[in-house]
């Protein structure tokens, strides 16, 4: 997500795609910030000084994993690059905790690095974890430039793809020989760099079950005409959660119209099933300007289907606003929710500053009583 804004200041999309709407009784109001601190900081620690984002909450019989992007600096890399300041790099890191509040970083973190030179060498976010016969299973976005330049010239392919690491004690993992798993689509005009929707990054994974088959929800970027861009969620669909194949319908979640306040990202899908109900929580935004402009517009919308397939955002979005957090006055943004007793339990993360001088992105919490 770290990424995403930066590379999403270069084009504006001019129109959106919306779709069926459907009234639902989890308005905005219902959902509670629990705490309204956050539950991870940056800036406690070197290892994510810059920024604490993009979390993902997996509950087992060990307690809460909080997987989330740490951008920061080791102590090697403070010594190598003395007397100069080191340049910060994006990673996954992981927290854990007792009750899913207060949280420990642990100290082995960063527990998955940039790569030394293959696609992923630049950095790493979005990470989804997911146990799958008794190994967590680790989804990422990486990435070997940060620069819409470097692919629009041919000197990079993409701007991200997703990737798998695999552990048995969810701390030390190992990446699959066979990544990435999934690529953005090819373009269709490299001068241009026009393709589908999905043909500049693929991130911002999600996977659940679904019978025998494992269905993958992502965010994709991408242009289908010259100087517009499109954020939006897609399917890739998998039955052993390494070769994926993207669904034909997408994508499944598009942009709003030019006056919904998510018409210019549609992003960071999470999803369970619940109640014989697929839900969908995602983050939207309805301004993108200069770079130094605020971003006050990043809230949490939901969209519901029957089959996964089929989605219809609630007309009460945006169900989360960040009215009320002075911690997070810029947004708030990659929801990761999973149900618990009965209650709705969110984590995501939020923003003060602006694109240039953020001073806090840190991850917080709320819960939503069904």
């Amino acid at each position: 997500m770290i990424k995403s804004i930066v590379f999403i200041l270069f084009f504006m999309v001019l129109s959106g795609c919306g779709r069926e709407e459907f009234d639902d009784s989890q308005q905005e109001e219902q959902w509670q910030f629990n705490p309204t601190a956050p539950v991870i900081n940056n800036g406690n620690d070197i290892i994510d000084i810059v920024a604490a984002s993009d979390p993902c909450i997996l509950k087992d019989d060990t307690g809460y994993k909080l997987y989330y992007t740490c951008v920061g600096v080791t102590q090697e890399e403070i010594d190598a690059a003395a007397p100069f300041d080191p340049t910060p790099k994006t990673r996954i890191c992981v927290a854990t905790s007792n009750d899913g509040i207060a949280f420990t970083k642990h100290p082995n973190n960063p527990i998955l690095d940039p790569s030394e030179s293959a696609w992923d060498s630049y950095g790493l976010e979005t990470p989804f974890v997911k146990k799958i016969d008794g190994e967590y299973w680790l989804y990422y976005y990486g990435y070997d430039t940060d620069k819409i330049e470097d692919v629009i010239s041919g000197d990079k392919a993409t701007l991200g793809s997703i990737g798998l690491a695999v552990s048995n004690d969810g701390i030390t993992f190992n990446r699959d020989p066979a990544n990435p798993v999934l690529e953005p689509s090819p373009l269709t005009d490299q001068d241009t760099y026009v393709g589908l929707w999905d043909s500049w990054a693929v991130e911002g994974p999600c996977i659940i079950e679904v019978g025998n088959e494992y269905w993958m929800y992502y965010g994709g970027a991408g242009s289908v005409a010259a100087g517009e861009m499109i954020n939006s969620i897609g399917l890739a669909i998998s039955t052993d959660g390494k070769t994926w194949t993207k669904a034909i319908q997408n994508p499944l979640l598009h942009e709003g119209s030019t006056s919904s306040w998510d018409r210019y990202h549609v992003i960071d899908p999470s999803v369970i099933k619940y109640n014989n109900q697929y839900i969908l929580w995602y983050h939207g935004g309805d301004k993108y300007s200069a770079v130094d402009d605020e971003y006050s517009n990043f809230n949490i919308g939901v969209a519901y289907s029957n089959n996964g397939i089929d989605w219809a955002k609630d007309s009460n979005n945006p169900v989360l606003k960040n009215k009320g957090l002075s911690w997070a006055t810029s947004g708030i943004m990659a929801p990761s929710v999973f149900e618990e007793n009965n209650t709705f339990v969110m984590y995501f993360h939020g923003l003060n500053g602006t694109s240039s001088t953020f001073t806090i992105w840190a991850i917080g919490r709320a819960t939503l009583t069904k």
